[in-house]
């Protein structure tokens, strides 16, 4: 007398793949247009099935770990979050993280792949030391968006809300709730399928598209790698206003366009600042190189472009700074040292600050 769980009922798919296998059918069909219908979208899972396939997110404790983690991925699409504790791991992690990006990570025995959303943490900075030299098995970095803390680019703390607009001090809570909704309709088994929230895009994006192509020159390859953000933070933006339990907020295409220059404006200042600063050292150490071959007799720039082995141009730039600080002189061509070499420390720390 134990009735066991039957599950979801059929969904469309199940259903027309469940008439092309009969027989004999009093309704007429058409092959065709059935197995489209099949290929829509696949079976609504049983519990089973979903206990079998359970990880949404995914973690790790390092690169060699990483592929070890990527297994039961429920639907294909984990949240991997991964953190950077050294250089080496922009390198060690390239293989496997460009994949998820591509969508190509295969997954199990037969021809399924997986396609992920990558957090990457970075406590320590590393990003900064990578940027400048970074080599092409850490590009992919470059396809991820930057939300960066800190001073760098504009700041968004508003202590008052301005008319028309409502601060809110309860975003941990939203948050939460969000989140529990968002994961309840990804894991309903009973009537899988696409959300969709009516949202006007059209001429935002459209104004997006033309910011992003003027944002590559700092940011190369951001038209590609944001154009989508807008409709990621209207989904976002959506789900957290309609939060339940709490007041419905409003959320506008201009405010989500807004928002969404404020993030690529702070990721181009953040990537300038790193390569600024790189750009900065490398000049320091020329100026000490240069340094080297310089006494208080003149020499020719000739030779100590020679000498350092910089181009001429590279030498004249470095010279002219380090003459506007007083820390070496020229004329005619040839070029000596004013400072002692006491005073020629404390000044090269503050050489090339402007660069």
């Amino acid at each position: 007398m134990v009735e066991f769980p039957s599950g979801p009922g059929a969904n469309s798919s199940e259903n027309a793949l469940f008439q092309l296998e009969q027989k004999d059918s009093l309704i007429p069909v058409e092959p065709l247009e059935l197995w489209s219908e099949t290929l829509r979208s696949p079976p609504n899972p049983r519990i089973d099935d979903l206990a079998a396939r359970p990880k949404i997110l995914v973690t790790t404790k390092g690169p060699r770990d990483l592929d070890k983690q990527l297994n039961s991925l429920h639907d294909g699409r984990p949240l991997v979050v991964l953190t950077l504790n050294e250089a080496a791991d922009a390198n060690a992690y390239a293989s496997t993280c460009s994949a998820l990006l591509n969508g190509l990570y295969p997954v199990g025995s037969g021809s399924e792949t997986a396609s992920a959303h990558l957090l990457i943490n970075d406590p320590d900075n590393v990003l900064a030391r990578i940027a400048p030299r970074a080599n092409e098995k850490e590009a992919w970095l470059g396809r991820m968006i930057w939300l960066v803390d800190g001073t760098t680019g504009p700041d968004a703390i508003e202590d008052v809300a301005c008319e028309g607009q409502i601060l809110t001090s309860d975003m941990g809570g939203r948050f939460g709730e969000a989140l529990n909704h968002v994961l309840a309709k990804r894991l309903n088994n009973h009537q899988q399928g696409v959300v969709v929230h009516k949202f006007d895009l059209g001429q935002a994006q459209i104004r997006w598209v033309a910011f992003l192509k003027n944002m590559d020159s700092r940011l190369p390859g951001i038209s590609g790698t944001a154009r989508s953000l807008l409709a990621t933070l209207a989904l976002g933006l959506t789900e957290l206003a309609k939060a339940p339990g709490f007041q419905r907020l409003p959320v506008t295409p201009e405010s989500v366009e807004a928002l969404g220059r404020w993030v690529i404006r702070r990721m181009a200042n953040a990537r300038a600042a790193m390569l600024g600063s790189a750009a900065q050292d490398m000049r320091r150490a020329l100026a000490m190189k240069i340094l080297s071959k310089i006494g208080h007799d003149p020499v020719s720039k000739r030779d100590i472009y020679r000498s350092v082995g910089i181009p001429v141009c590279l030498c004249e730039e470095v010279l002219h700074e380090m003459q506007l600080a007083g820390i070496v002189s020229g004329q005619k061509g040839k070029w000596k040292r004013v400072l002692s070499r006491q005073l020629l420390n404390d000044d090269l720390n503050e050489l090339f600050i402007e660069v």
